[in-house]
């Protein structure tokens, strides 16, 4: 006859010996296998994790600098910082003298265009009336140190001579030029071109009048006297 405590599947209690001999032996038992492949995965990998966790920290070295180390790390810190900061002074100077020369070649290019468009205005009309004006005007006060009332009676007698036309001719007497030389190749003796150069014109006339009548003035009394000078 089957026992009562077998037919319900108890499995028997352990022999008292058994129990006292692992106690006695201090051994552990190992989970049978069923219990192992029983556990969670989750259960298995968080184990291995805290284990090897705590094998690492067991095994990373302690490292205590000294006081000179310590030092040697900061006056090396310091000086990095000072190279860069040094670095970025060097670059934002030559970036300062690069604009600097930029603006420089700028200016002295604006300003050379400036000059060759003044000087091609110049050329254009040094030999008109306005011209020849802005020549005497000049030459009277370098050359001959006279004021401006020498000029004005100068432009009176020029403008009733030839209008400061370097080309004015008079047909009936020869007389040729701003100044109406007579005739007009005595302008020779200032330059080759003195047909068309009101500067050539200019520089005979004024000589002319200084040596026949002293002023300017004094040639236009002159004109205005007898009609000519």
């Amino acid at each position: 006859m089957i026992s009562a405590v077998a037919a319900i599947g108890i499995a028997p209690a352990a022999a008292p010996g058994a129990a006292q001999a692992e106690a006695v032996s201090g051994v552990a038992l190992m989970p049978a296998a069923s219990t192992l492949l029983a556990s969670t995965a989750g259960s298995t990998t968080l184990a291995t994790s805290t284990l090897a966790t705590a094998g690492t920290a067991a095994e990373a070295p302690v490292v205590t600098l000294t006081p000179e180390q310590i030092a040697a790390q900061k006056a090396a810190a310091d000086k990095a910082a000072a190279e860069k900061a040094a670095a970025k002074k060097a670059a934002a100077k030559k970036a300062a003298a690069k604009k600097k020369a930029a603006a420089k070649k700028k200016a002295a290019a604006k300003k050379k265009a400036a000059a060759k468009k003044a000087a091609k205005k110049a050329a254009k009309i040094k030999n008109t009336p306005l011209g020849a004006k802005r020549t005497a005007k000049k030459m009277i006060r370098s050359s001959y140190g006279w004021g401006p009332k020498q000029f004005t009676c100068l432009v009176k007698l020029w403008n009733k001579e030839s209008g400061w036309n370097v080309k004015a001719h008079n047909g009936s007497s020869g007389a040729t030029g701003i100044p109406q030389a007579l005739p007009g190749s005595k302008m020779a003796s200032e330059g080759k071109s003195w047909r068309t150069s009101a500067r050539t014109q200019v520089k005979w006339g004024m000589k002319y009048i200084k040596s026949r009548y002293g002023t300017a003035c004094g040639a236009w009394s002159h004109s205005q006297s007898v009609g000519w000078y």
